[in-house]
């Protein structure tokens, strides 16, 4: 029996195999996407033009922003709003904030001279230094954006004899930012 045993615990050793440790790791990519905006302005060239754009900022075929700036010819004769350009704003937030400022206050500057204006923006109308207006449904993450007209306004014709000769102008500038 002795003999048994031994050789059944012989065997035993010979099959039985060694534990072996196991290690694990987890890992978990992230990635961060800030809230963000773009702008496109399809800018009208000039009244005799009719509604021939220049399209600067943001281009959704190339996706990159090249021009950022465009010149249009407003109507002095004619009161009342005008377009100026028409905006594209796309968001991958649901809202988001423009805010317009302008190099003259408002106001088309030839040396002294100056002819008062003001600008109408998502059915707001404002002729101060910087607006800031909140806008809502940019259409969030994928969304096509959302179109608004920037409007031009006088508050009355300009008769050009009572105004001294030569190019008036300002420089209006357009800043979009998600608002989250």
């Amino acid at each position: 029996m002795k003999k048994f045993l031994m050789v059944a615990a012989g065997a035993a050793a010979l099959t039985a195999t060694p534990a072996m440790a196991t290690d694990t790791v987890s890992i978990t990519p992230t990635a961060t996407v800030a809230p963000t905006c773009t702008l496109q302005a399809g800018v009208r060239n000039s009244p005799s033009l009719g509604s021939a754009t220049n399209f600067i900022g943001y281009d959704p075929a190339t996706q990159t922003t090249t021009t950022t700036t465009a010149v249009s010819e407003v109507d002095l004769s004619v009161a009342g709003p005008r377009l100026l350009t028409s905006l594209t704003i796309r968001c991958n937030t649901i809202n988001a904030t423009a805010t317009f400022s302008t190099t003259n206050d408002f106001k088309l500057k030839n040396g002294a001279s100056e002819i008062p204006y003001s600008l109408s923006f998502n059915n707001q109308t404002f002729q101060t230094t910087t607006t800031t207006g909140t806008l809502s449904s940019t259409g969030g993450p994928g969304g096509s954006g959302f179109g608004r007209s920037l409007n031009f306004i006088l508050a009355s014709a300009i008769n050009p004899i009572n105004v001294a000769p030569g190019t008036y102008d300002d420089t209006i500038t357009v800043t979009v930012a998600p608002s989250v």
